[in-house]
């Protein structure tokens, strides 16, 4: 997000940035050895890893 910011920064882009989501703590550990690629991929799309 730093990065994204300073870009936006460096190329003098105006605009409004609003915070809709704030997430914090520790992420979930689950063992996902054996399991089918699709399971994976879904476990990341829903916990956004």
């Amino acid at each position: 997000m730093k990065g994204t910011l300073a870009l936006l920064d460096r190329e003098a882009i105006e605009g409004e940035l609003t915070v809709r989501e704030v997430r914090e703590g520790r992420a979930e550990v689950v063992q996902m050895w054996g399991r089918p690629e699709s399971v994976r991929a879904d476990f990341r799309r829903r916990r956004s890893l």
